[in-house]
């Protein structure tokens, strides 16, 4: 794997994913059509958290992170919206069940404490969507190197 630089602006995950998604399809993002699919991939998940309590109910198992993390539901709804909020675990998890895709996350070997190169899977996202089921073909994983504690690249 080869690692694609995202630029750090607060929007590096949901810029990283839609590079990948980009990529996935064969697509090359110009730098105004990321930024732009970030904004979009942000939006979708505010739709989905902060809209109306059905449809926070089909992500649930995220709202104790942001009770603990963010101080709560209106607090987070209000800073998501902010171009600077940085992405994380809540957002890959929600992202991955919106799109049907798998999204694993990767460290640098030497980050996760290893002597020798490479890239450690950390977490797996939407698993379920790398394995044929049903007659539907097996999506290809999205993969983000998470790295320095607050930043994500994306891997090819």
């Amino acid at each position: 794997m080869r690692i694609v630089r995202i630029k750090g602006d607060g929007r590096c995950l949901f810029r990283a994913l839609a590079k990948g998604l980009a990529a996935g399809q064969g697509t090359f993002l110009s730098a105004d059509t990321e930024e732009a699919d970030a904004d979009e991939l942000r939006a979708a998940v505010s739709d989905a958290l902060c809209r109306t309590q059905d449809r926070l109910k089909q992500f649930s198992e995220v709202v104790p992170s942001i009770e603990a993390v963010e101080g709560g539901m209106p607090n987070y709804c209000k800073r998501l919206k902010q171009a600077s909020f940085w992405g994380g675990e809540v957002e890959i998890l929600v992202l991955s069940r919106m799109l049907k895709v798998p999204i694993f996350v990767f460290k640098t070997a030497e980050e996760a404490g290893r002597l020798d190169w490479g890239f450690v899977p950390i977490v797996k996202y939407g698993e379920e969507w790398a394995e044929p089921r049903g007659g539907r073909a097996p999506r290809r994983p999205v993969k983000l190197l998470y790295t320095g504690g607050n930043h994500y690249d994306l891997l090819l």
